[in-house]
């Protein structure tokens, strides 16, 4: 196994490995550079600055190098993106604009007026917000608890004249964020609406100062790096944890503020300008040399490094891969993988391995099923895949469910990791991250066909997953025909309409109301009379003519469905927003609707009723209408006139019809 274990560094019981994600890479990050990368294998922002300084060009491309976008936008100060795929840029000013990959400005706010940012920190929140806080050049804190819902808050003032020589964001999983930072030896924690809060630290070291405060991943352990070059590892409880040494640093080497987790039990930094430092929390080190100058950025379970010319991902060994491919190692998987091996090269000898393992087949297959998970190389994955498959046929009893769903994801996991999609997660991010948010962001970046694939293949459910990722393309189609318009452009309206009408054919559930709705938003009616016609439930397109001001072809669909409750939503829409006069005339032109409509005044407005006989010359109803007048009234022996009056005027409308008939 010699291969496998080649690009292992051991940093005493730490195992490190290094996984080229990408080769022939070029995101174009020079020294002056602003540069970030979105968690989770998303898109990366590099900002360079134009000659004169006042404007920044922001390029955003996908972890393979795949232009996704351009941004121009002056006085900038720093780049970052958020869990849910926009990228923050933050002005000097404190003008924060949030974009989508695509360059689509999604928010933008002020965190307050009048100020200048010194320093700035992205935080992620259990719920899954992203926050952002900024120091200023008056030495006040200011955040946000999520970009998308900006609401700004300050903490109280500690010294107004001096400034945090540490400080960062933590967050717990009650949701709570909490403002740690350090002014000379005192150390402080602050929450919103929670006055600063000294902290008794009993490891805080007497020489020197506190230079920067990393969380991990998760903020169950905290990075306190002092000018020393001594790194302190403490809980979340601040119980000191370890002790760790960077060596050859100087008390004012800017290593010592650019520092990263590497999972959660080592430390990773840019030793210069082409090579990366990883430090176990033992003091073991070991420095990975590049061709050239690298930028890098934390992941959840290692860190992303940016070359000219490729992207390398460094991680910790999973412990399923160090199991079945670790040297000398007696797990089950190991065994197993061993026994398919040489099964696979025709060597003899197989039996004696299952004879080892023969009551722990079920472990053996789980270790190499997720060993296979946590591979890159698809070549490896077959193999470890080959020796779970092995050990599940020897198995008497055995769930086939999970093998399955593993496969299903370790090729969903291998198709966006494709360079033309450019996403390259890792087993352990893709279950962070889950298929619901894979399939947005895929979504965000254009990838419609890929997005619909993953739906589909996840066996997501349809109105989650296929129905959702429709629904956005025909949003994105909507979009660009109104960039199209405003551009003073003719759209293509019937073109786009047989496309849309293409796609949605193969799923009958998908309303074209609603696309038809946003597009008359997007002052595209034409495209929305199109796409009505295609909706086959009269109920939505008959409330979607309404909505359009169509009264005539709803109250002609109406009429023709035979379903008077459909004529009955007309005829509430039009008394409420006709008069009688208008809506006379539309009832004469349609016999069915008048006949409902006749029926609904008899209840409502008698009188009225009438009125629209005689209009019509409609004597036979003229006369059932008096007969019934007669019928209903009072019987008063004293006074029948009343009765007399109205028979008479159904004799007389009868004779009328008469005459009418005749002639």
């Amino acid at each position: 196994m010699g291969s496998e274990l080649q690009d292992w560094v051991y940093l005493d019981t730490l195992k490190l490995r290094k996984d080229v994600l990408f080769k022939r890479t070029r995101f174009g990050a020079k020294e002056s550079s602003l540069f970030a990368s979105s968690p989770y294998g998303g898109p990366v922002a590099v900002a360079n600055s134009s000659p004169n300084a006042s404007a920044w060009e922001i390029t955003v491309e996908t972890c393979a190098g795949r232009l996704l976008s351009s941004i121009r936008v002056p006085n900038l100060h720093a780049l970052y993106w958020s869990r849910c795929h926009r990228l923050i840029v933050v002005g000097i000013r404190g003008r924060v604009f949030i974009y989508d990959p695509l360059g689509k400005i999604r928010n933008q706010f002020s965190i307050e007026q009048e100020i200048s940012i010194a320093e700035s920190r992205i935080f992620y929140g259990t719920a899954g917000n992203t926050g952002l806080a900024i120091l200023t050049e008056t030495n006040r804190i200011f955040a946000v608890n999520s970009v998308m819902e900006a609401v700004p808050w300050r903490i109280p003032d500690i010294y107004r004249s001096s400034r945090p020589t540490a400080w960062n964001i933590l967050t717990s999983h009650s949701a709570q964020m909490t403002v740690l930072f350090v002014m000379g030896d005192n150390f402080y924690a602050a929450m919103q609406g929670v006055a600063p809060q000294a902290l008794n630290v009993l490891w805080k070291l007497p020489d020197g100062e506190y230079r920067e405060i990393v969380p991990n991943w998760d903020c169950t352990r905290i990075a306190f790096a002092h000018s020393s070059g001594t790194v302190q590892v403490v809980d979340s409880d601040f119980s000191l944890l370890s002790s760790v040494t960077i060596p050859d640093v100087s008390p004012t080497s800017s290593l010592i503020t650019g520092i990263l987790w590497c999972g959660n039990e080592a430390l990773a930094l840019r030793r210069s300008r082409t090579s990366l430092q990883i430090i176990s929390l033992t003091s073991e080190q070991h420095t990975y040399t590049f061709s050239g100058d690298i930028r890098i950025d934390m992941e959840l379970d290692g860190v992303k490094v940016f070359t000219p010319d490729k992207l390398v991902f460094i991680s910790v060994v999973p412990e399923e891969v160090e199991n079945v491919l670790g040297i000398a190692s007696s797990e089950p998987g190991a065994i197993l993988y061993e026994a398919s091996e040489k099964l696979r090269k025709g060597s003899h000898g197989v039996y004696s391995y299952f004879k080892m393992i023969e009551q722990q087949f079920d472990k053996a297959v789980r270790q190499c099923l997720f060993a296979a998970a946590h591979q890159f190389d698809h070549s490896m994955q077959k193999r470890l895949l080959k020796a779970a498959s092995l050990g599940n046929a020897l198995l008497q009893r055995h769930d086939p469910s999970q093998f399955v769903d593993m496969c299903h994801v370790m090729r969903v996991l291998n198709a966006v990791r494709q360079p033309y999609i450019g996403m390259p997660l890792s087993f352990l991010q893709s279950n962070d991250l889950k298929v619901e948010t894979l399939i947005d962001r895929l979504i965000d970046t254009g990838m419609w066909p890929m997005a619909m694939a993953t739906a589909e293949y996840m066996k997501h459910t349809t109105k989650d997953g296929v129905h959702r990722v429709l629904a956005h393309w025909a949003l994105s189609k909507i979009e660009y025909m109104k960039a199209q318009k405003e551009a003073g452009r003719v759209p293509d309206y019937a073109g786009v309409s047989e496309l849309i009408v293409k796609r949605f054919s193969n799923y009958p559930e998908v309303s074209f109301a609603d696309v038809a709705m946003k597009a008359v938003d997007a002052g595209l009616s034409p495209l929305g009379e199109l796409l009505l016609e295609k909706e086959t439930r009269l109920s939505r397109q008959i409330d979607m003519l309404l909505k359009l001001n169509k009264i005539d072809k709803a109250l002609a669909k109406a009429a023709c469905s035979h379903q008077p409750d459909l004529l009955h939503l007309v005829l509430v829409h039009l008394k409420r927003t006709k008069t009688k006069e208008i809506i006379d005339q539309l009832m004469l032109k349609i016999p069915q609707a008048m006949c409902l409509y006749q029926d609904y005044l008899r209840e409502e407005a008698p009188g009225y009723v009438l009125a629209l006989y005689k209009v019509d010359d409609d004597f036979a109803r003229q006369a059932i209408y008096h007969l019934h007048e007669s019928e209903t009234m009072p019987w008063n022996p004293f006074d029948i006139k009343e009765k007399v009056d109205a028979i008479s005027k159904a004799e007389k409308c009868i004779q009328n019809l008469k005459v009418k008939v005749i002639f």
